[in-house]
């Protein structure tokens, strides 16, 4: 029976169920989640600076990649823009940013004072703009700034001088302005003006000022199909320019300047003919061939240069990296970034440039694409295309040429069909014949020239089949003989013409043999030895020539030994060297020839220790698959590189799922689905980002422009302007912010700093944005920095910035030359009263000295119990185990012990004395003592409980640190005995206690694997039980048990991947559940919509567990039972949570189905699902249950949070 319950076992590496689909465009998503201050984005662009401008209806926002700074109108203040409401943006040629307001005009940024210049509608000036919203911003090459208003026309403003003309007053010919509403401006190559307005497209030649219009003509196909123009925009492909227009109904025309007239491309034209109708609101140019775009309701459409339409990219509701919003508002492309502006879902980022990662997922919505994400392997065959196995779901053969795909899954009804749904390995042989292991153990074999399924079972009776019944892994040799791998029934080789096996089971090594071992993976190096990798049994070696084993496993402690007994996947370089992927271990290189190993693991930079597949690369790199992520690790080079979701990865964890093409494809299958790249295709990003300070804080309080902090102003302009920054005693501390420009993946982008004056060299931040110094001496000191981007490509001439902290006012020169101008006037005038002092002072000078002999005898008595003070301390030392040495106060060591000259490893406390000082010896500097020794000489007891460095002999050792400043009998401190103990034993121990806390949730993670295998073996052995039933009733029994025991398994595996097992995050718990019930049983003709309305609530595991028990039994009965109507609209289950007291909670789980057949009876005879949840909410939760009569089914269940099980 432990056999049969631990079958299942290498499922451990396939958890997980997600939504996705096939895409090629992967966007991140910036929302007010992130700091913008309102989803509906108008207007993007990006200042000389290299700052992203974002104009939203409540707000506009500097994006720096990570925060945002918003400028909002302030009644009170005029220098901040005139609304909240921007409709425009632009950046000049002289590099001003101006912005455009509904109904309040026109504003130019001013960069050092980051403030707004006005340019109102005025009725009294005739040189003011016109009335209404500014929709439509563009410089003309001359340099005038045309303005287009939702009322009052067209403009043309002199940035330098502020005048404003109207259109009207520059029209050279009898021309008019097809209407007064203008949404949009573009100057195309010939220098003219287009204009969109709300009644037809005008044209302005910026030479002659003539002006012409168009407009719709019912009696004309060639006109402009609708008069309602968004937005014009002209492509260049590098030979060609062509206008086009969009309009608000008929979507997209093409203009032919030739014959002066126009192309529909757009609703009902029959060059597109499955455009959708809807208005175009912006257009952009993506490379050299492609058109982007932007409507009102249907996302972004992608066209060619010619005007074919392509693809269109839209809103995905289960997926998180595609464009969140199907209404676009605005784009920016910078050129490396595509900035999309939509009306509700923010700003989406797309880079055409990024890490070129593809991917292949699940699509609800597509029934010829992949038909299930859990990916369990890949494997391909001599003409390139794929097979993919899936967990539960069958095989899928893809074709990467034509994207197509076929599916393979078992049919009752087709004996010539596959064996069962739940898969366990396949491969393809010499022959391109596909072998499939299934979950119900069967070995099926498809011919390369067939569509039908030869099944081949187990056999014991026959010494030539199969003998057993638990297959695991499988593999082929190089004469095409096929190994199979089993769980503790042995080794097995088939010759597939004969379709005859050979066991192998009696070499052994130590205890084990091949028949004891439970396989996971296994591979065939060059020199023809068999590598075994088995549970928890590291690597076996099978020699069949010689039929003996060898055996490598890990060792605790060895460095040269095998990193993880759990190997997971093999691969042979050129140079002979195995490469194995462990789990829990990382990567490890083994030498066959002298049966070493060399490790790597996440401290070398591996993103996991859990490594899925490994495929080399035609420059010698490695690629590998991972928990977390993809890994590059190239062998000569000694570099290890992690790419995760930021860089178009689809998801973080991988499966033991790969292939590799003979052109260099490497496909890695995950719990998302499937990534594939050319490796030659992942370039770094090589651009140098812009550095800019961003902000200025003092005692951790942000500084204003022109702010009165103490009666004077700090800031005279923005810190990215400021070249001087002056400060003053009472300035403890302050904070520098900054950012470097690159927004790829900005949180990974790396600073550095230098302050010239005060630092010997330049100090690394990582991916800190800001610095904070402390108590910083007087002086004048040039603050440097240094940016990367997210692939540490650093920009080396990044700001400085001029800092000057002024003295205490008694430590300036003029007031030291003051005190000596008045201690010389006080001199002369004692001078002169000299004679009449010392006849006064006589008669006291006998009495003062008797006085004064007695302070010094009262000094001298201070003096040698000062003395007996530092005997005693010395004593202590001397005899004290603990390392521990006197510092003066100028960091030089004046007594230390015999413990410290061992931890130093020094020869005599003279050769520490003579070179040490508390700056600069290199161990010092390992435990910082430095920075806690100027602590400790300002009067500070200073400990530190544990501090690591690394002794000369190579060991890592743990001490307490002590500083005690020891003060002369005026209070000022003038030596620090500082103690280090030795707590490395402490230390070890109290890892060891972490340890083990870690190894308890590692085996409650275990409980719960295995009880789920348990549940799913249980259900494999039902649906082997169906086979030998014909009874209808019986069938279906054995068919809602079998789906209960799959539901109840479903349960310990979403507890299994929760990250905590003491407290349980509910919603995502609850979540994810439902999604994959959804998934494994709601297979409906039509989908029906599971709501959760979960609040964020954190429960204990023993009320966690039976809530998802009763939520499975309710859910899974629902989508089984309560809709028969198939054509039912607006199908829904609902399951909320809420606190209806303190400390109790309220479980409901409603659908809109045809409800409970009445009388409802809880007793196990009537329905084992309803005394089910009776049992769990009643005796479990301690909790009740009932019903509410609503049409369909409603539980309500309500019990404590933390039940009393004592009552």
């Amino acid at each position: 029976m432990n056999i049969l319950i631990r079958i299942a076992i290498v499922t451990i590496f396939l958890t997980g169920f997600a939504l996705g689909y096939h895409h090629s465009y992967q966007f991140e998503t910036i929302d007010i989640n992130h700091g913008l201050s309102q989803n509906s984005v108008m207007t993007i662009t990006k200042d000389k600076n290299g700052f992203m401008w974002f104009g939203t209806e409540d707000g506009l926002n500097r994006y720096d990649g990570v925060t945002f700074k918003q400028f909002r109108h302030n009644p009170m203040d005029s220098s901040t823009i005139n609304s909240n409401s921007i409709y425009s943006s632009l950046l000049d040629s002289q590099g001003n940013l101006w912005i455009g307001t509904y109904v309040s005009g026109l504003n130019k940024y001013v960069d050092e004072t980051e403030s707004f210049i006005h340019y109102p509608h005025d009725p009294l000036d005739s040189l003011s703009l016109g009335d209404g919203s500014i929709w439509g911003l563009q410089e003309d090459h001359e340099g005038y700034l045309w303005i287009g208003t939702s009322g009052g026309g067209l403009f043309r403003l002199n940035p330098n001088t502020g005048i404003s003309v109207p259109v009207k007053n520059l029209i050279s010919n009898e021309g008019t302005l097809a209407d007064q509403v203008v949404y949009g401006l573009f100057e195309d190559h010939e220098h003219q003006l287009w204009i969109s307005t709300l009644n037809g497209l005008s044209v302005l030649n910026l030479k002659t000022y003539a002006l012409r219009t168009y407009r719709y003509d019912k009696d004309e196909p060639s006109s402009l199909f609708d008069d309602n123009v968004n937005s014009v925009y002209e492509t260049f492909d590098g030979e060609h320019y062509r206008i086009w227009v969009g309009t608000n109904w008929g979507g997209l025309d093409s203009y032919d300047p030739e014959t002066d007239s126009f192309t529909h491309h757009g609703y009902k034209s029959t060059i597109n003919p499955d455009y959708l109708e809807t208005g175009v609101s912006r257009m952009v140019q993506i490379g050299n061939d492609r058109l982007w775009v932007g409507t009102e309701s249907q996302g972004i459409l992608i066209l060619d240069l010619e005007g074919n339409l392509l693809e269109t990219i839209g809103k995905k509701v289960y997926d998180d990296t595609a464009l969140n919003d199907d209404a676009i508002r605005s784009f920016y492309n910078d050129g490396d970034i595509v900035w999309v502006g939509t009306a509700g879902g923010g700003v989406g980022k797309y880079m055409p440039h990024r890490k070129k990662f593809h991917s292949l997922s699940y699509d609800p919505l597509d029934s010829d694409g992949l038909h299930d994400n859990r990916i369990l392997k890949i494997v391909n065959d001599s003409k390139g295309n794929l097979w993919i196995a899936t967990w539960t779901s069958g095989l899928t053969y893809f074709n990467p040429e034509t994207k197509a795909f076929k599916k393979y899954q078992h049919n009752p009804n087709d004996p010539g069909s596959l064996s069962d749904d739940g898969l366990q390995d396949i491969i393809v042989d010499q022959n391109d014949n596909l072998w499939v292991i299934s979950a119900s153990t069967n070995l099926d074999l498809l011919r390369s020239d067939s569509d039908t399924f030869i099944h081949i079972k187990a056999d014991l009776d026959d010494p030539k089949g199969l003998q057993s019944q638990y297959l695991l892994t499988m593999f082929e040799d190089k004469e095409g003989s096929i190994w199979l791998g089993s769980w503790d029934e042995g080794l097995f080789r088939l010759n597939p013409s004969k379709l005859e096996f050979e066991v192998f089971r009696t070499p052994s090594i130590g205890d084990i043999n091949l028949g004891n071992i439970s396989f996971y993976v296994m591979f065939e190096d060059s020199r023809g030895t068999i590598w075994i990798g088995a549970e928890n049994e590291g690597l076996i070696g099978f020699d069949r020539k010689t039929m003996t084993l060898k055996q490598f496993k890990a060792s605790p402690g060895d460095p040269l030994a095998l990193a993880n007994n759990d190997v997971m996947c093999f691969y042979e370089d050129g140079d002979g060297y195995i490469w194995l992927g462990t789990y829990g271990g990382g990567l490890s290189r083994f030498d066959p020839r002298n049966g070493s190993f060399q490790n790597f693991s996440t401290e070398d930079g591996l993103p996991s220790s859990a490594i899925y597949a490994i495929f080399q690369d035609d420059h010698g790199a490695l690629w590998m698959s991972t928990n977390s992520g993809l890994a590059k690790y190239h062998p000569k080079k000694r570099i290890i590189k992690a790419y995760g979701i930021s860089d178009g990865v689809l998801s973080k964890e991988f499966n033991p799922a790969g292939c590799q093409l003979d052109n260099g494809w490497i496909y890695f299958g995950g719990v998302k689905g499937i990534t594939y790249f050319h490796p030659d295709q992942i370039k770094d990003n090589r651009s140098i980002p812009p550095v800019k300070f961003t902000g200025l804080s003092i005692m951790n309080v942000p500084v204003g422009i022109q702010q009165q902090i103490k009666d004077r102003v700090i800031l005279e302009k923005s810190i990215t302007t400021t070249p001087v920054l002056e400060l003053y005693p009472d300035d403890l501390f302050f904070s520098l912010s900054f950012a470097s420009l690159d927004y790829y993946h900005p949180r990974s982008n790396s600073y550095a700093y230098y302050m010239e004056g005060f630092d010997k060299q330049w100090r690394q931040l990582g991916h800190q944005r800001s610095v904070t110094f402390t108590n910083l001496p007087p002086g004048k000191y040039n603050f440097h920095l240094k940016g990367s981007n997210n692939d540490q490509v650093w920009n080396n001439n990044g700001p400085s910035l001029k800092i000057i902290m002024h003295p205490e006012f008694y430590e300036t020169w003029w007031f030291i030359s003051s005190s000596v101008l008045l201690v010389i006037l006080i001199g002369f005038i004692s001078y002169r009263f000299r004679t009449n002092f010392l006849v006064n002072r006589g008669k006291e000078l006998e009495m003062h000295n008797i006085q004064l002999n007695a302070q010094i005898e009262s000094r001298r008595k201070a003096h040698v119990k000062a003395s007996e003070r530092a005997n005693y301390f010395h004593a202590v030392i001397s005899q004290s185990p603990i390392p521990m040495a006197i510092h003066n106060s100028e960091g030089n060591i004046t007594h230390l012990n015999s413990g410290w000259v061992k931890l130093w490893g020094a020869d005599s406390p003279e050769d520490i004395i003579r070179d040490y000082h508390v700056e600069e010896d290199k161990q010092a500097n390992q435990l910082s003592l430095g920075k806690s020794f100027r602590k400790a000489v300002e009067g500070n007891i200073i400990e530190i409980p544990e501090v690591k460095f690394i002794t000369d002999n190579g060991n890592t050792r743990v001490v307490h640190m002590l500083l005690y400043p020891l003060k002369n009998i005026v209070g000022m401190t003038n030596q620090v005995m500082v103690s280090l103990e030795d707590v490395t034993e402490i230390a070890r121990q109290r890892n060891l206690l972490e340890k083990s806390i870690l190894e308890k949730d590692l085996l409650l993670k275990e409980v719960h694997h295995r009880v789920k295998n348990n549940l799913q073996l249980v259900a494999s052995l039902l649906g082997l039980q169906k086979a030998g039933t014909e009874n209808d009733k019986t069938l279906q029994t054995l068919d809602d048990i079998k789906n209960r025991v799959n539901s109840m398994a479903l349960v310990h595996d979403a507890l299994y991947r929760s990250p905590e097992f003491d407290n349980v995050d509910i919603s995502s718990y609850i979540q994810d559940l439902t999604d994959t019930l959804h998934a494994a049983f709601g297979q409906h003709a039509v989908p029906i919509e599971i709501k959760t309305q979960i609040p964020e609530i954190n429960l204990p595991v023993d009320i966690a567990v039976p809530c998802g028990l009763m939520i499975n039994e309710m859910v899974t009965n629902s989508l089984k039972y309560a809709f028969p109507d198939l054509d039912k609209p607006d199908k829904q289950i609902i399951i909320r949570f809420t606190e209806y007291e303190p400390d109790c909670l309220r479980l409901e789980v409603i659908d809109n189905g045809i409800g409970l057949q009445k009388p409802v009876v809880w007793d196990s005879i009537h329905s084992l699902g309803l005394y089910l949840i009776k049992i769990l909410s009643e005796h479990q939760l301690m909790g009740s249950v009932n019903l509410k009569d609503t049409g369909g089914a409603h539980f309500i269940i309500e019990f404590p949070i933390h039940p009393n099980f004592d009552d």
